[in-house]
């Protein structure tokens, strides 16, 4: 989870310095003139008295990404010009399928690519643009490498704890930051309130409090879960709450039990496959040394941050 957060934080940087350079390319017909008698001067922002005209906004733009900018614009094309030259298609279904990977304990497809937007500043074409290069990339890095059936069948019998069958829970949770507070949301709960609702009132969980405090489907064993929700979770039916459960940082949580299921990792038919991709990406060389690579092959020069 953590590394696929770190992922989406570089992508976030990459989608906001090229929405500036869009921006960029069509200021000059967005930004609206000002009542000045020089209309080549725009003013784009002002505090008191203080203004900041268009052309210093323009140059501090490219001084701060500039250089950013073009580096993924070089590594997005020399990525493209090497699929094509290997005749590398990323098919709509294995961007489909990727998508279903990464919307794993979203409530909804809306919620994901709402969360994308929200909080990584990602438009939904945003998020299917980066899936189609990384994609690339990976097919590119396993070009020449051979995984057979042996070998994926020797790594199963040598890591059966990750085919077994496992546990999942889904809950929702409202977090108070103190003791007082969650037995007032007990109460209120116990008086008909719904939960949902009141988790968007009164959680002070940013994280899950706009989702009506609904964490997704977890393992039942997962160590991000707070050992004693855990424990009430095993617990509880469905439908169920906790008593409100003090945690580590001092806040109390009231759990819900929402959903339970049985998730056996062999009934997925894509499983094999998954699997030769992972095994030849742990024999490839990096995503960073195969872009490198790249880059070298197709004698990519950044002219501007070369003067």
């Amino acid at each position: 989870m953590s590394k696929d957060k770190l992922l989406w934080g570089v992508i976030a940087v990459l989608a906001v310095i090229s929405a500036i350079l869009a921006w960029l390319l069509f200021s000059a017909q967005q930004l609206p003139s000002t009542n000045e008698p020089n209309n080549e001067q725009r003013v784009v922002a002002q505090a008191g008295n203080v203004v900041l005209m268009e052309d210093e906004f323009l140059e501090g733009l490219r001084a701060t990404y500039e250089d950013e900018y073009i580096q993924q614009w070089l590594e997005r094309v020399v990525v493209r010009l090497e699929a094509q030259k290997l005749a590398i298609i990323v098919s709509q279904a294995e961007i489909e399928d990727e998508l279903q990977r990464m919307q794993v304990g979203y409530d909804s497809e809306a919620e994901f690519y709402k969360v994308m937007q929200e909080q990584l500043g990602l438009s939904n074409q945003d998020v299917r643009d980066d899936i189609v290069h990384r994609l690339a990339l990976e097919e590119i890095a396993i070009f020449d490498i051979e995984v057979s059936e042996s070998d994926i069948e020797r790594y199963i019998a040598d890591n059966p704890e990750e085919f077994a069958p496992r546990l999942e829970v889904r809950y929702s949770q409202i977090i108070s930051a103190s003791e007082a507070d969650s037995e007032q949301v007990l109460e209120q709960l116990r008086e008909g309130v719904d939960f949902a609702l009141l988790a968007q009132d009164v959680s002070v969980d940013t994280s899950t409090a706009s989702s009506g405090g609904d964490v997704g489907w977890v393992r039942e064993d997962d160590p991000f879960i707070v050992p004693e929700a855990t424990a009430a979770l095993q617990k509880l039916k469905l439908g169920e709450i906790s008593l409100p459960i003090l945690m580590a940082d001092d806040r109390w949580v009231i759990v819900m039990l929402t959903g339970k299921r049985v998730v056996n990792p062999m009934d997925d038919s894509r499983l094999r496959e998954m699997l030769r991709k992972e095994l030849a990406l742990s024999q490839a060389p990096s995503l960073f040394d195969v872009v490198e690579g790249l880059l070298a092959r197709y004698d990519a020069v950044d002219f501007v941050g070369n003067d």
